[in-house]
């Protein structure tokens, strides 16, 4: 009945009663009838395999009907499959079987053949489409003559001799998996790709050779990374993993495993109940709050979950939310100066380092974090300082960028703001130019990647820094307006379109508000781009679903410059209570150890520890002056040739 608007019909009526008895009581005929998930092995499960109920049910079907029955093949013997297949097509002569991953579906005409399945729209259509199907037809077996061929000639399944019902029960949980899934093969005949290798590997995890299924299923993907169906199937596998480490209480590999299934299976509600189940055995219980929410909120009426939801309790007040993220916050600054610390990572990240707890300095609302930001920043902003003028080769575009950043900020780092000027307008005289200094003419802006335009927008916001400290002679037009314009008329992909294309856009989004805002220095006023609160606010709850940790962590830097706060803002305690519940013992956020790249390793820990963070305003800054005279002047005019 819930599926019914899914599959675009209406129930008219619904009875409850013994099917059986109640379909060879009426004379009503019916287009559809099935029987899902019947299981044999289970009292009075058998009487709906014998040979008199499926008569019954072809009996009520009316001309073109189709008769449904499902059989799970982790739960019967190859003996048993023959029966039934062998009872099915005695009943229904017009009879097919198609593939329904460690299922068999039966399928029963009132014809003598099944014929090609119709082509399918709206959601089921989308359903098949995560699957990479098209239709129907890719997953059929075989027709009746060969399903009859395959089951041979041997008894029928009838009410007085209701065998299946006693021998069934001898294969619960798995124990004859893998020879049924033989025998479905040969039914098959040479099953297509990628269906011989999902069948090959799942025999093998049956017959206990994990390693071998996971080498059958990495060539095969390795032939079709794109493949829809097999990269699903291998979800499927990642998500019983789960439910096994979960099992023998590995909370860390069910929750590193689920990490992986969500890269096969993105949006699958099912990964919400099971983190849930996780966090709460490792003793998380806010983070398994928040998730089994989301999830009411697809199931509003479930009572269910409502009961879990109220077991976990209402957890913290403001006072005990607040001490845990300003802590979180504490242990994240402690890992990041530790890890940039190592090596060469300081050299590797360049100016970064400076900025980021520069910013925590200048903008954070507690004095503790402000005051151990800034002797951070002051130390690691020396050594950047000293490469800059030590490189004998002229900078290049982003070098210079980067460089003319460091210059507004250099009193409060505690440079020598001399050298570095000079140096900085030596490579701007070498860049002269929109399209000489950010790669791409103002005209092309519009048809540019989105990591092109991310760059050209956090390239305007360095010189306009600069300009606003030492006046027009680090000034590059067309500015700041505009760049906002052309930015603002370009379509953002939504987290329900391609997961790479959202990620660069959601990344642009934010960097346009920290632009707006001066990297958390000032209000976000929604007025000067209303087209980025409106798509990051759309899409917060599906970067939260995903666990995105970079993506909820800026979200949530970006909604606190609009004076929100976890009291007034449900997606601030949301993306708070998630960012809190999957932070390291050591401080970290990710699995920094794993990564190879360093920016990326320290990436994360780095919008946590933003996007945690407590606010303040810092006005008056002349580049809140600049950027209010760039909002609010006129920027129809062509720009000159070298604007250009």
């Amino acid at each position: 009945v819930a599926a019914a608007a899914w599959l675009g019909v209406r129930p008219r009526h619904v009875t409850i009663a013994d099917a059986r008895s109640w379909l060879r009581a009426t004379e009503e005929k019916f287009d559809v009838i099935t029987s899902d998930p019947i299981h044999p092995w289970v009292r009075g499960g058998g009487d709906l395999y014998s040979l008199e109920y499926f008569t019954s049910c072809r009996e009520r079907l009316a001309p073109g009907g189709v008769c449904c029955q499902w059989l799970p093949l982790h739960q019967l013997g190859v003996t048993n499959l023959r029966h039934i297949v062998r009872t099915f097509t005695a009943a229904f002569p017009g009879s097919a079987a198609f593939y329904g991953g460690g299922d068999l579906v039966l399928i029963g005409t009132t014809g003598d053949s099944v014929p090609e399945p119709r082509v399918l729209s709206g959601a089921p259509a989308e359903a098949l489409a995560r699957l990479g199907l098209a239709d129907l037809a890719a997953l059929r077996v075989a027709d009746g003559d060969r399903l009859r061929e395959v089951a041979g000639d041997g008894p029928l399944l009838t009410d007085d001799s209701l065998r299946l019902e006693f021998s069934a029960p001898r294969f619960v949980d798995f124990h004859a998996f893998g020879d049924c899934l033989e025998w479905l093969e040969d039914l098959w005949q040479q099953p297509p790709f990628p269906f011989n290798h999902v069948l090959d590997a799942q025999r093998s995890w049956a017959r206990g050779d994990v390693d071998r299924m996971w080498l059958i299923l990495s060539r095969a993907l390795r032939a079709a990374p794109e493949d829809r169906f097999l990269v699903t199937q291998i979800g499927e596998l990642r998500l019983y993993e789960v439910d096994v480490a979960l099992a023998r209480g590995e909370l860390d590999r069910a929750l590193s495993t689920l990490d992986r299934a969500r890269e096969c299976l993105p949006g699958d509600v099912r990964l919400l109940g099971l983190e849930a189940d996780v966090r709460v055995a490792r003793g998380e219980t806010h983070r398994a709050r928040e998730l089994l929410r989301r999830l009411r909120d697809r199931s509003p009426d479930s009572e269910y979950l409502e009961r879990r939801i109220a077991a976990l309790g209402e957890g913290d007040g403001p006072d005990e939310l607040a001490a845990r993220r300003d802590r979180a916050v504490l242990d994240g600054m402690a890992w990041m100066e530790e890890f940039i610390g190592r090596g060469s990572h300081l050299e590797e990240l360049q100016t970064d380092p400076a900025f980021l707890f520069l910013e925590l300095a200048e903008t954070a609302g507690r004095e503790e974090v402000r005051r151990r930001a800034l002797a951070v920043a002051r130390r690691f902003a020396g050594p950047t300082a000293a490469r800059f003028l030590a490189l004998d080769e002229p900078l290049g575009p982003g070098e210079t960028v980067d460089l003319i950043e460091l210059l507004p900020e250099a009193d409060a780092l505690g440079l020598d703001v001399g050298p570095l000027r000079e140096r900085a307008l030596a490579a701007l005289a070498r860049h002269r130019g929109f399209a000489a200094l950010y790669g791409v003419a103002l005209d092309g802006l519009a048809d540019a990647s989105s990591a092109e335009r991310f760059d050209v927008a956090m390239s305007v916001y360095s010189l306009a820094k600069a300009e606003a400290v030492f006046g027009e002679e680090f000034r590059v037009e067309p500015g700041i307006r505009e760049v906002l314009d052309v930015l603002g008329e370009v379509p953002l992909v939504s987290a329900e379109g391609d997961r790479f294309a959202f990620r660069e856009d959601a990344y642009l989004a934010t960097h346009v508000a920290y632009l707006l805002n001066h990297y958390n220095r000032l209000r976000l006023d929604r007025a000067d781009a209303p087209w980025v609160v409106t798509y990051l606010r759309a899409n917060f709850r599906a970067v939260l679903e995903a666990g995105d940790v970079e993506l909820v962590g800026e979200f949530l830097d970006v909604f606190r410059t609009l004076g929100g706060t976890e009291e007034n803002d449900g997606d601030i305690r949301a993306g708070t209570e998630f960012l809190l519940s999957v932070q390291n013992p050591d401080g970290s956020w990710g699995s920094p150890a794993g990564t190879e790249d360093v920016y990326d390793a320290l990436h994360l820990t780095w919008c946590a520890v933003c996007g945690l963070c407590e606010r303040r305003v810092v006005t008056g800054t002349a580049y809140e002056r600049l950027l209010r005279a760039e909002l609010s002047r006129d920027s129809s005019r062509e720009p000159d040739g070298d604007d250009r």
